[in-house]
Order: structure tokens, then C-alpha cells, then sequence
């Protein structure tokens, strides 16, 4: 009688001891390979100064006392996720829960008819719980005035109110996002609710600029 067994190679087993933290991820929104993003590496020769400026202020921040977030803001293909990434990867080395959510993605979940009203509870549970969340290329979803009010005011004032960690990315400075959140489907001009919307992102996080050139590019 022939018994198969199937064991991890050394490569594999490396490769499964780097990403062992991934059991503390909440929701991972990404490709398994950005568990791989450290801090530590963030530099590499192909860094221009002005990049290498705006990691040096990522470092000061880590390095802080950390009352508010980040909100990583820049050119399409600056780093910002791998960044964000990163900071993640940190802290669910320290046994600490996170997520990491792709804003377009997340808005057609919630959008879509076809998700539960229970499994949309139990997501947002883990979102307003996590210790540090990633929200994605917010501003990037196709916009919608339910996603605005009912998903992400909710979640981002109940983290605020517990003065949970919670980082942003996104291609638009914070002007551009208001603008973004200011106008419903058919065109209202809904300033107000925009306004409270950006109160909960402005408390939460403070802007930083990742200047550079495109280093998907570069790379």
C-alpha cells in the first residue's frame, strides 16, 4: 500500500514563514505578493529625492506617537499602496488585526443586491474593530451617495470615535476628494454631506504627499 504525502519545499516553507502573518488580516482586498512589502525596503537605488523625502516623513510618522493616520496622496504609481502595504504588514507582524480595502471594489459590494445583509454587517464589524485599516484609492469608485452615507460616514466616524488607526490612499489631495463626494447620481449639489464625510477623514489622518516619479516604471 503506497501512501503520497505532500510536503512544502524549502522555498515554499520560506515563503509561507514571510507571510504567516496574513491570519491577521481582517480583509486582505490585494495580491498575496504586497505581503511581502516592508517598511525596511521601502528604499531601493532606483529612489529619486523627493520620493526618499516623502518615506523620510513616513518614518517620522511610524516613529510618532501615531494619533492619527496617514493620507497617502500622489501620482498614479508613487508607491502609495505598496506604502500603505507596508504599514500593514507592521503591525499584523505584532499579532494585530488590520485590513486592507480596494474602495471601488468595496463600494460594488455594498452596492450590489447580491450581498447579505448579514455578511455585510459582519464585514463592516471587522472593519470598525481592526486596529489599523487601509482604505484604498478611495475616491476612485464609481460614485454613489449610498456608499458615501450609509458605508463609509458610519464606519469612519465609529473609528474615530475609538481612535482607531486608519490610513488612506488615493490620487486626489483632499480639495479633490471633497469635490468627489459633493455631488449625488443625478447631480444635487450635496456640500453638507460631503463636508461631514471629510470631518471624519481630516480627523483621522494627516495628508502626505508621495512625490516621485512613477516607479512601476522605474522598477
Amino acid at each position: 500500500l503506497l501512501n503520497f504525502e505532500l510536503k512544502p519545499c524549502r522555498y515554499q516553507k520560506d515563503k509561507m514563514a514571510k507571510t504567516s502573518h496574513k491570519k491577521y488580516f481582517m480583509m486582505q482586498d490585494i495580491h498575496d505578493e504586497y505581503l511581502l512589502a516592508d517598511v525596511k525596503s521601502l528604499l531601493d537605488s532606483n529612489a529619486d529625492q523627493s520620493y526618499k523625502e516623502s518615506i523620510g516623513k513616513l518614518v517620522q510618522w511610524l516613529n510618532g506617537s501615531k494619533q492619527t493616520g496617514l493620507y497617502l496622496y500622489g501620482n498614479l504609481g508613487s508607491g502609495k499602496t505598496h506604502i500603505a502595504m507596508s504599514v500593514l504588514n507592521l503591525y499584523a507582524k505584532q499579532n494585530k488585526k488590520v485590513a486592507f480595502v480596494n474602495c471601488p471594489n468595496f463600494a460594488y459590494l455594498f452596492y450590489s443586491s447580491y450581498t447579505e445583509d448579514d455578511k455585510r454587517e459582519a464585514k463592516l464589524d471587522q472593519l470598525r474593530n481592526a486596529y489599523c485599516i487601509v482604505l484604498d484609492d478611495i475616491g476612485a469608485e464609481t460614485y454613489s451617495s449610498y456608499f458615501r452615507d450609509e458605508i463609509l460616514f458610519p464606519l469612519l466616524n465609529d473609528r474615530m470615535e475609538k481612535h482607531k488607526l486608519t490610513l488612506f490612499t488615493s490620487n486626489h489631495e483632499l480639495s479633490e476628494l471633497a469635490n468627489h463626494f459633493r455631488f449625488n447620481q443625478k447631480g444635487d449639489d450635496e456640500a453638507l454631506k460631503s463636508k461631514r464625510l471629510m470631518e471624519r477623514i481630516e480627523r483621522l489622518s494627516e495628508p502626505l504627499l508621495i512625490a516621485g516619479s512613477n516607479r512601476r516604471i522605474s522598477r
